[in-house]
Order: structure tokens, then C-alpha cells, then sequence
């Protein structure tokens, strides 16, 4: 009998993951974030300007 709950609960198992993956959908391509440093220019007029690097496209 315990053999027989054992393949029940493996055969569950193995449907729930099968499930989770069909349920997430494929995988499609994106954008990836990551950290970069802030670039600092210093203009004639004295004013500092903040420009974000972190824009990139993979």
C-alpha cells in the first residue's frame, strides 16, 4: 500500500511541476537592468549634470 501512495504522490509531483511550467509560459527575450556608475559633467556655467549609464540594450 505504501508503494502504491509513493507512485501516487511522485506522479502528482511530477504533474505539478509540468503544470507550473505550462502555467509560466515560455521564456521570451527582455531587457536586463544593471548597476552602473553616474557620469558627472561639469558644465562652463558651473551646473553639474547627473547622466544615467545605466541604459543598455542586450
Amino acid at each position: 500500500m505504501r508503494f502504491a501512495y509513493g507512485i501516487v504522490i511522485t506522479a502528482l509531483c511530477v504533474a505539478l511541476v509540468i503544470g507550473v511550467q505550462k502555467w509560466c509560459g515560455p521564456v521570451l527575450p527582455a531587457l536586463a537592468v544593471e548597476l552602473k556608475p553616474l557620469e558627472v559633467r561639469i558644465v562652463a556655467s558651473g551646473e553639474v549634470q547627473y547622466q544615467s549609464l545605466a541604459r543598455s540594450l542586450i
